[in-house]
């Protein structure tokens, strides 16, 4: 299966460095406890070591956070959006 980093920023945003900020935006993690997934790539890596500090990350297949958000997903909608979000990912991984 394709493999992926879910990544979460750890820290708060004063005192931020205006280069791991710049990183940070690039990724879409402008606040604090937000959550991604990457996927994993050499530039990818290189991103992650540039703002360690401030985020944690960990390799996942997709199954496992597939699973997590259809659990929190509130109504009936969302989780048949969520389902078709992911079977255009795993399709995806699967051309390339």
């Amino acid at each position: 299966m394709a493999k992926a980093y879910l990544v979460i920023r750890i820290k708060g945003q004063p005192d931020v460095p205006y280069w791991a900020n710049t990183t940070l935006r690039l990724l879409k993690l402008e606040k604090k406890y937000r959550a991604i997934i990457l996927p994993v790539k050499e530039n990818t890596d290189g991103m992650l070591k540039k703002i360690q500090h401030y985020v944690s990350w960990q390799e996942v297949d997709l199954p496992t956070p597939k699973n997590y958000w259809i659990k929190r997903a509130e109504d009936l909608a969302t989780k048949k959006l969520l389902l078709k979000i992911f079977q255009r990912l795993v399709l995806k991984q699967l051309m390339n």
